[in-house]
Formats: structure tokens, sequence, C-alpha cells
């Protein structure tokens, strides 16, 4: 931010004086990539037309973390033996969360990619029963799962030049 506020001078300082007119409390809070969980194989990378997600919020209590965390493996395992092309990057629960949880997310063009996307997977996966022993082993000891649908907007961020 210091060289935005060089190159901006007296406007950055006045832009904030705008800004704190209409920001009135906020949070402080912590999340993690797991890139041991993550099926993120090291050659891929999100395309840039997949700004669609969808985050799935896993919660567990202290009790079952172990057993959550030894069922995201499996579901990792199962991806991986079935060299599913479905990526997903995990994330979990740092400083300041008032719950356990880990959040899944999962990236496409858009909702019908997406869902497509699923179907497709599913084949990939195996039967019904396949996926089940995998998922049930992170649903069986998860608290409750939240969904949550949105869109990346690169055209909002700001990445400072690299030397």
């Amino acid at each position: 931010m210091a060289a935005m506020a060089d190159a901006m001078g007296d406007k950055f300082g006045a832009m904030f004086k705008e800004f704190d007119k209409c920001y009135d409390s906020h949070g402080s809070y912590i999340i993690v990539n797991d890139k041991e969980l993550s099926y993120m194989p090291d050659d891929v990378t999100i395309p840039e037309d997949h700004n669609y997600r969808r985050w799935f919020y896993i919660y567990y209590t202290p009790e079952n973390a172990k057993a959550v965390r030894d069922g995201m493996k499996a579901v990792k395992a199962l991806y991986e033996k079935k060299n599913s092309e479905a990526y997903y990057r995990i994330y979990h629960d740092g400083f300041g969360q008032m719950e356990h949880y880990y959040l899944v997310s999962a990236s496409a063009k858009d909702e019908v990619d997406f869902a497509t996307t699923g179907k497709e997977n599913e084949k990939v996966l195996g039967s019904f029963e396949e996926r089940w022993e995998a998922f049930s082993q992170v649903m069986d000891y998860a608290s409750r799962m939240e969904e949550y649908v949105g869109e990346m907007r690169p055209d909002l961020s700001y990445a400072p030049k690299e030397d």
C-alpha cells in the first residue's frame, strides 16, 4: 500500500476519510490454505475464466477434528485414484474464528459448467456406494455444512508490480 500512497499523494488520505464514513465495524480472522488436503496437482492452475465459485463450509467439533481431517484425506485419495479433473482447494479456520471448519472451494466458468463438471465427476469417481464410502468419512463427523455461491472479481483486484 505504501507505493500506492506515494503515487496518490494527498488523495490517498482523502480516500480513507471518505471510506471511514461508511466503515463502522469489522472482524479479523485468518483462514489457511491446506495444500495437503487440496486436490490441485502441481501442474494445475485455475483458468482465468473460471471465476464462478462454490464454497462448502464443513463445520466440526474439536473432538472430531482428527476424524474429519482423515476423512478429507480419504476424499482426496479417491480423487487421486480416479484421476479426477474436478479440482478443489481446502482451507481451514485459523485465528479469530468462533468455530472449526474446513472450507472447500471449487471453481468453474459458471453455474452450468459447475453442474456439468459435477455430473461428469460423479461418473469418474465411481458408483454412489464408492463415492459415499469416502465422503461419509467426512460427513459422519461434521456438525453441519453450509454452501455459498459467488464470483471472483479479478477486475477489482490489486497486485503490485513485481520488480
